[in-house]
Parts: C-alpha cells; structure tokens; sequence
C-alpha cells in the first residue's frame, strides 16, 4: 500500500475545492494515509455522488490514516486519498461504507500527490451509487449556503400558510 505524508485535509459533505475553504472550517494535519489511484470515470462518480464502498477495500483502509494532534498522533478509522494522476481527493467513510465528507487539496499538495499517483498502477474499488448530487458547478460555495438558507426560509413560511 501507498501512503502520503504530511498534508492538510478539509472534510466537509460537499466537495470545495481549496480556494473556497472557509476560516471557521476545522483543518486537520495528516500525518499518513493510503493513496490509490483510480481511473478517471470512477473518480468523477466518487466526487459528485454519495456511494457506498466494498467492505473488502474498508477492511484494507482501516486505521491506516494517522492525524497530528497538539500532543499526539490519533489512528482514524476510514480515511484514504484518491487520484487519477491529475487531481486528487480525501474521502471520508462511515463504518458502513459510505462517504460521508470529502476534501480537496491544497494546490501545492494536489500536484505533488497527482505526480506520485501518476505512476502507481490503477486500483478497482467497488462501489455502489447511492444518490447522484446536483450541485450548481456555477454557484460559489457562500452562493450555494445564502441560497440554501433562502429557500429554508422560503419553506418554512410556506408551512405556516
């Protein structure tokens, strides 16, 4: 197995890409954790779906990824990196499987990581489509959360009717 060392991950339910990480998100230092590189269609659905993961490859991950605390170095049960060579991610699992977060990377570290994956030899997981996400591509983050909180707001009026 492949690992990275050293980066900084942003775990969140949609995927940001870096450049849209806020102050108030809660950044966490990796010391370790598994890379594999995927194919591009795969990593496509991985990125804009929630899925579900085989239990053979959560058995293969789990407490591999190391994270820095102030005073210690803590074991996380079902984290891992993808690549297709080009760009890359952190996800998240439950213990069930599924993706519960992802993250992007910072631009210095996505290359780096991009350019060690190029050369790994490409690895299956199976996964399972559990919902398909429609996210705005042209909204920014703080967009898509004002406009989420609109229609929040929107519904809850029209409840009161």
């Amino acid at each position: 197995m492949n690992y990275i060392y050293d980066i900084l991950l942003n775990f969140q339910k949609e995927f940001y890409d870096f450049y849209e990480w806020n102050q108030n998100d809660k950044l966490i230092h990796i010391k370790k954790i598994p890379i594999f590189k995927i194919n591009d269609n795969d990593y496509i659905n991985i990125k804009n779906s929630l899925i579900k993961i085989d239990k053979n490859f959560l058995l293969k991950i789990f407490n591999k990824t190391e994270m820095l605390t102030k005073t210690k170095t803590r074991k996380l049960n079902y984290l891992f990196l993808i690549s297709t060579g080009y760009e890359s991610m952190g996800i998240k699992l439950n213990k069930n499987g599924i993706n519960i977060n992802k993250s992007s990377l910072l631009l210095n570290e996505n290359e780096e990581i991009s350019n060690i994956a190029y050369n790994l030899e490409t690895t299956t997981i199976k996964y399972e489509i559990i919902q398909k996400k429609n996210k705005n591509y042209l909204l920014t983050r703080k967009e898509q959360e004002v406009q989420n909180y609109i229609l929040k707001k929107l519904n809850k009026l029209n409840k009161l009717k």
